[in-house]
């Protein structure tokens, strides 16, 4: 993702916008675009094959807790954060609640494919041991 981050228009493009045309021309830019959405599908696919229905049956009020906040926590912090940064970075026009919701809904549907993955839990039996993992160094 880093790489991703540094090569993409989001640095590379803004230092030097030659470099980043020849990293990724426009050509080949829409087809990448469709290969990445292809990955992420492949890639959501495969965290619920991986996940076993019953142990979260087993722990209903534990899995539903952590899934609210792996989407609330996010979004919240996103708007927070909108709101802070809303004069220096929003475009002309743009709505103070609009920017909100964009970086709250953005920083939400993020959070979930880097949760299913960057976190392992310790114990492969336990995939709901990850989030609650996770939740608690927000405390």
């Amino acid at each position: 993702m880093l790489a991703g981050v540094l090569l993409g228009p989001s640095v590379l493009g803004r230092l030097s916008p030659s470099a980043a045309s020849f990293v990724l021309p426009s050509e080949v830019a829409s087809y990448l675009g469709v290969i990445a959405q292809a990955g992420v599908v492949l890639f959501i696919f495969l965290v619920g094959l991986e996940l076993d229905a019953s142990l979260v049956r087993q722990r209903l009020g534990a899995s539903v807790a952590v899934s609210i906040a792996s989407i609330a926590l996010p979004f919240g912090l996103g708007v927070v954060l909108a709101t802070q940064i809303h004069g220096s970075l929003a475009p002309t026009g743009v709505p103070p609640h609009v920017f909100a919701l964009f970086l709250g809904v953005s920083m939400s549907i993020t959070a979930f494919p880097v949760l299913a993955r960057t976190h392992r839990p310790a114990d492969a039996e336990d995939p709901t041991g990850s989030p609650r993992a996770d939740l608690r160094g927000f405390q």
